[in-house]
């Protein structure tokens, strides 16, 4: 696959699945986390090329979950590097 790797985090299952067939149909290969947790561990599996984020997400915040990630030293290859689309 020639497009670019997705990281959608949402935790509503009906949106993602639209979110993930548009995304594969344009060409672009997508994981799915349905919280911060889930991301956090998909994240340091595979740098995507760009993350698609909920703000609303059970137990953080969207914002929260990318703060905390963008200043975590374990997080080596994507700290201050990960780029990110969401509301706000």
């Amino acid at each position: 696959m020639s497009g670019r790797r997705l990281l959608l985090v949402d935790d509503d299952p009906s949106l993602a699945a639209i979110v993930r067939v548009l995304a594969r149909r344009a060409g672009h290969s997508v994981a799915w986390a349905a919280d911060a947790a889930s991301a956090t561990a998909e994240l340091r599996r595979e740098r995507p090329d760009l993350v698609l984020l909920d703000i609303n997400l059970p137990g953080v915040s969207g914002p929260q979950w990318l703060r905390g990630i963008r200043d975590d030293e374990g997080a080596g290859a994507v700290r201050g590097r990960v780029r990110a689309i969401g509301p706000g």
